[in-house]
């Protein structure tokens, strides 16, 4: 069986609303969507069969699939992604604004844009499609997202047979602030990351170049803002982090786990032979969503030890975010301290 069968048969199976609620639950992000959807007036569940009767439940009642797709949506380029970030001029973010507009998603046929938000099910002996394709853009309120499919075909280990991986990434370009963020999901492999943003950039561009002349996109370096969060009490808890030198020595790993007691900063690390002074390299830092719920939105900033030694961060991550205005403050953050 080809592909194209396998897109023949897949998305007629199914309607609409059943590939929304199946999308919800392929995100694996209960606790975030719980949290989303009752914002939304949804109905919430500590079980997805119990939450995916409840929702179709809350549709037969009343509630829109329109609202429940935004939730899902949210949910997919927001629950736990790396981020890159370009800045740009006044006039080139509104340019790229105008570009994303004008792109007819339509236009891009595939099986992962058919089954959307659902993820493909891959049978075995069938060869699919790898790489990236485009499967939605849609104005969240707060800025313009392109939702891309990236599907690798992967081996686990050297004595099992390859699999194919799908991920939602997205790019994203804020209404109200001259960047564009590209959002690589952590589902995938840590190795797959620095590739993943060259080859969701590199789609982005052929997607967007048809209306606009699109040059590199050079993401920000954000190495100097992990010593500035990490001096900064204000800033969260630091859950983790790792403590170096600028000399030779040994690394202090300050990891509190799942104590909501823990900061790394109230940790004394000192060097009692050659005084050197530790200086945090890699971080996470959680914020309490407040209002007695118990969730956290974490910021991280973790380098590679080979990048740390260049002085560099082309990415951090951001995980549950507890509104979009908290995750462009994120973003902003980061920024402003780079």
């Amino acid at each position: 069986m080809s592909a194209g069968a396998a897109s023949a048969i897949q998305p007629t199976q199914i309607s609409h609303q059943d590939k929304v609620i199946t999308g919800l639950l392929d995100t694996q992000e209960l606790g975030y969507s719980n949290y989303l959807l009752n914002k939304s007036s949804f109905s919430t569940a500590g079980r997805w069969n119990t939450l995916s009767n409840n929702l179709a439940d809350d549709l037969s009642v009343g509630c829109t699939l329109q609202s429940l797709e935004s939730v899902v949506d949210r949910v997919i380029i927001s629950a736990d992604h790396s981020y890159q970030v370009v800045r740009m001029s006044l006039s080139e973010a509104k340019n790229i604004r105008y570009a994303i507009k004008k792109v007819d998603v339509n236009s891009y046929k595939s099986i992962y844009r058919d089954n959307y938000p659902m993820k493909t099910e891959f049978f075995s002996g069938v060869v699919y499609q790898v790489g990236e394709d485009l499967c939605k853009i849609t104005d969240m309120g707060d800025g313009l997202a392109c939702i891309f499919s990236s599907v690798l075909k992967i081996k686990r280990n050297s004595n099992s047979p390859s699999e194919y991986l799908q991920s939602f990434h997205t790019v994203f370009i804020p209404h109200k602030s001259e960047r564009l963020e590209i959002r690589i999901s952590n589902k995938i492999p840590a190795s797959q990351i620095n590739s993943s943003f060259e080859k969701v950039e590199r789609e982005f561009i052929n997607v967007v170049g048809q209306y606009l002349r699109v040059g590199t996109l050079r993401s920000v370096n954000s190495f100097k803002a992990i010593a500035s969060l990490f001096d900064d009490k204000t800033e969260g808890r630091v859950q983790y982090a790792m403590m170096t030198t600028n000399e030779d020595g040994d690394d202090a790993d300050l990891n509190g786990r799942a104590r909501k007691d823990y900061c790394a900063r109230k940790v004394e690390v000192s060097d009692q032979v050659h005084k050197h002074k530790y200086i945090c390299r890699y971080l996470r830092i959680r914020y309490g969503y407040g209002n007695n719920i118990d969730m956290e939105t974490e910021l991280s900033l973790t380098p590679h030890k080979r990048d740390w030694e260049n002085d560099e961060c082309l990415y951090f991550g951001i995980k549950h975010p507890k509104s979009a205005l908290f995750q462009s403050i994120m973003v902003d953050k980061v920024l402003s301290r780079s």
